[in-house]
């Protein structure tokens, strides 16, 4: 009767892991869909509307280029730095991209192209980007951004 009553007792604590096993999967399964259901909402949301909008991403007009802009001092004054070293040029431009985690933070920031070649310049840029902390993407995955900074020698620089 003892054993009888272990193996029972053994059986019912098998039986209830593998019922919360079964919810944390099923747990897990569900917030994929609903992370899912987020990421085509809001792509749908820019993606269906006129045909003048339908590349724009509002996360990234608006939420990823106001984290920018609060960086451009950071940025300029690297620019202001590489003008050091190379006091004849005035103006040119870096194009960097980079993936946004689910979290805000940066991964993989790289140089796409540049007419500034100064490897101390770039990893500046570099190191200013990948430390910025931006909004949470909407859909609730990593996205990839994308930027374009121009620069001109400013009047303090001269």
């Amino acid at each position: 009767m003892k054993n009888q009553n272990k193996s029972i007792y053994i059986l019912l604590v098998s039986i209830i892991s593998l019922l919360i096993v079964l919810f944390f999967i099923l747990k897990k399964q569900q917030d994929l869909q609903v992370q899912l259901i987020r990421s085509l909402d809001y792509k749908s949301s820019y993606l269906l509307g006129d045909q003048n909008n339908r590349s724009r991403d509002p996360y990234k007009e608006i939420a990823v280029n106001n984290a920018l802009r609060k960086k451009a001092n950071s940025i300029q004054e690297c620019y202001n730095e590489y003008l050091k070293q190379k006091p004849d040029l005035t103006e040119g431009f870096v194009e960097i991209d980079w993936n946004i985690q689910e979290n805000g933070s940066v991964k993989k920031a790289e140089i796409v192209s540049s007419n500034l070649s100064s490897d101390n310049f770039h990893r500046c840029i570099l190191n200013t980007i990948t430390k910025i902390e931006f909004p949470l993407p909407p859909t609730g995955m990593q996205t990839y951004a994308t930027y374009k900074y121009n620069f001109k020698m400013d009047a303090e620089t001269k």
